[in-house]
């Protein structure tokens, strides 16, 4: 089992990306569990959260 990580945005996506978000998708494997805050921390909308998901 690996430690504990936390990544975090300090800007929102309409401001140049998600570094956290993308550092987070690199370094999660599968069978990781992923806790968001909220869905929309991950998405401006609901077919780009679906996308990320898929």
């Amino acid at each position: 089992m690996r430690g504990e990580h936390v990544y975090v945005d300090e800007k929102t996506g309409t401001c140049g990306g998600s570094d956290g978000l993308n550092w987070l998708l690199a370094y999660a494997r599968p069978g990781d569990t992923i806790v968001m805050h909220t869905l929309d921390r991950i998405g401006r909308n609901l077919p780009e959260v679906l996308n990320l998901v898929h």
